[in-house]
C-alpha cells in the first residue's frame, strides 16, 4: 500500500508526491496552503517584488521633457510637440537630448563660431523664418480652399442656369481678365479657380449626390410626404 504523503489531510488529490517530485493537479484549499506546499517541494521560491519605479526610466530622467535653453545651445525649437531643427527644419524623431545633440554633430562645425549676442541673433533669425514659412503654408491652404469653395459656387451656378460645363473655361477667362484690372495681385488666386469641363462635372455631381443623400436622410423621419410632377416638354416648346 502506498504511503499517504498528505497526512491524511483534504486538499489536493491524495499522492502528491510521485517519484519525489510533487504533483499537484488541483487544488481546493486556500493560495497560501498551495505556495507552502510549493515551497517545501523546492518547486517556488518566493522573491521580492521591485516597485517600477526602479525598473522603469522616467521620462524627467531621459530628457525627454523640450527645455528652452536647448534652443540657444542646439538651435531648435518645439512645434506642435515636435522638435524641430532651426537649421535645416528636419524633425527629430526621438524628442531626447542625446538625439538632439546627435543630430545638431552636423551643424556643429559651423554654427559653434556664433557666440554670445550673435548666437542670440542667430536664434531669432531662424525663429522668424520658421515663423513666416508656417504663414505661408497657411496662407496656400486658406487660398486653396477659397479657390475650391469658388469654383463650388461658379459649378452650381452653371447648372442651376442650364448652362454648358464648358462654359466654366469662359468665365474664368472673365475673371482672370477682370482681375488684372481691378486687382493684379490677386491674379494668381484667380487662376487657381479650376473651371474645366470636367471639374464642373464633378462638383456638380458631388452636389447632386450630396442634396440625395440629405434627402434620404430628412425623408426617414417622414409619416407621410407628397411628390409634386411638373408637366415636361422638348426643346421646340410642343
Amino acid at each position: 500500500m502506498e504511503p499517504d504523503h498528505n497526512g491524511g489531510r483534504e486538499g489536493p488529490n491524495n499522492g502528491c508526491s510521485v517519484n519525489g517530485e510533487c504533483i499537484i493537479p488541483f487544488w481546493f484549499g486556500d493560495l497560501d496552503t498551495a505556495m507552502g506546499m510549493l515551497s517545501h517541494a523546492g518547486l517556488w521560491t518566493e522573491r521580492p517584488l521591485y516597485s517600477s519605479s526602479k525598473t522603469k526610466q522616467k521620462i524627467a530622467d531621459e530628457h525627454r521633457n523640450f527645455q528652452e535653453k536647448w534652443e540657444l545651445e542646439y538651435f531648435c525649437s518645439e512645434v506642435k510637440d515636435k522638435i524641430i531643427c532651426l537649421i535645416c527644419n528636419n524633425a527629430i524623431s526621438v524628442p531626447k537630448l542625446y538625439n538632439i545633440k546627435r543630430h545638431y554633430e552636423q551643424h556643429k562645425s559651423k554654427y559653434d563660431t556664433y557666440e554670445g549676442l550673435m548666437r542670440q541673433e542667430k536664434l531669432k533669425e531662424f525663429k522668424l523664418g520658421m515663423k513666416k514659412q508656417q504663414f505661408m503654408f497657411t496662407k496656400v491652404s486658406q487660398e486653396s480652399e477659397a479657390a475650391v469653395h469658388a469654383s463650388y459656387v461658379l459649378s452650381e451656378m452653371i447648372a442651376k442656369h442650364s448652362k454648358p460645363f464648358t462654359e466654366g473655361d469662359f468665365i474664368k477667362e472673365c475673371l482672370i481678365k477682370a482681375a488684372e484690372i481691378v486687382c493684379p495681385g490677386s491674379v494668381k488666386t484667380f487662376q487657381a479657380i479650376s473651371l474645366s469641363r470636367n471639374t464642373v462635372v464633378e462638383r456638380v455631381t458631388d452636389m447632386a449626390r450630396n442634396l440625395n443623400d440629405q434627402i434620404k436622410e430628412k425623408s426617414s423621419c417622414f409619416e407621410a410626404f407628397s411628390i409634386a410632377c411638373d408637366e415636361s416638354t422638348d426643346i421646340v416648346g410642343a
